[in-house]
């Protein structure tokens, strides 16, 4: 995710060894990051800053949408704030280029994190609305998901930050004891599946029995019965 801070740990060639804040040790694009000095780190996270609020937009070199495009973005994007030019936000990248966002499509993080809706009915609409995303091993934006980049990216457009992978998702939040009928779940509650090595599979329930999930390739983000597998835990991350 753009603004996203990682630790470089080794370069090969065009390629640049990462840990992710997770945890996470991956390989990516030397071109796709921009090198920083902790002093610098730091200025960037202590700037105010701006957040994406659409799941996919453009910020624009002037504050027109006829003007050409910096960058694409998408929801959960983070850059710094520099102000506002008639309907667009000015945000600044990490690379110190700059470029104009619409106003609907973005706003400042701190009023984003005051307003933000963390109701299920809110969160369950934004699982719909990422319905068509393909399905992306690793992915965990709405460029492409996996099954737990799926959950955690429409719980993070909430501001409501949730581990990585499924398997550390099903060890937090409240664990829920389930009535023999299922009939204390609720939407928003997350069902963790085993593939017989561990969990490695979650989705979201939605009610009357079904969930949306990133189920496979083939399937992309789509809902079914919640018992199209066994679910083996059950967790609440939102409040009753």
């Amino acid at each position: 995710m753009m603004g996203m801070p990682v630790e470089i740990l080794g370069r090969h060639h065009e390629w640049t060894h990462i840990r992710t804040p997770e945890g996470y040790e991956h390989w990516t694009l030397t071109s796709t990051l921009k090198s920083m000095s902790r002093e610098q780190l730091t200025e960037w996270n202590q700037a105010e800053q701006a957040v994406v609020t659409a799941l996919t937009t453009w910020i624009y070199e002037k504050p027109s949408a006829k003007s050409a495009h910096v960058s694409d973005a998408v929801g959960g994007d983070r850059l710094r704030y520099l102000g506002t030019r008639r309907g667009f936000i000015e945000v600044g990248f990490p690379d110190g280029r700059t470029g104009f966002i619409s106003k609907k499509d973005a706003m400042k993080l701190s009023r984003w994190r005051r307003e933000v809706p963390r109701d299920a009915a809110s969160i369950l609409h934004t699982a719909h609305t990422l319905m068509g995303v393909p399905y992306m091993w690793g992915g965990t934006s709405p460029k492409g998901v996996d099954c737990s980049g799926f959950v955690r990216t429409v719980l993070y457009l909430h501001d409501i930050i949730i581990p990585r992978n499924a398997s550390q998702q099903a060890l937090v939040g409240e664990h829920i004891k389930i009535a023999g009928d299922f009939s204390n779940l609720q939407p928003g509650d997350l069902l963790f599946y085993s593939g017989g090595s561990g969990i490695n599979h979650v989705a979201m329930y939605i009610g009357n029995g079904c969930v949306v999930h990133a189920k496979s390739t083939k399937a992309g983000i789509t809902i079914t019965d919640y018992n199209y597998r066994t679910p083996v835990r059950f967790v609440r991350y939102l409040d009753d």
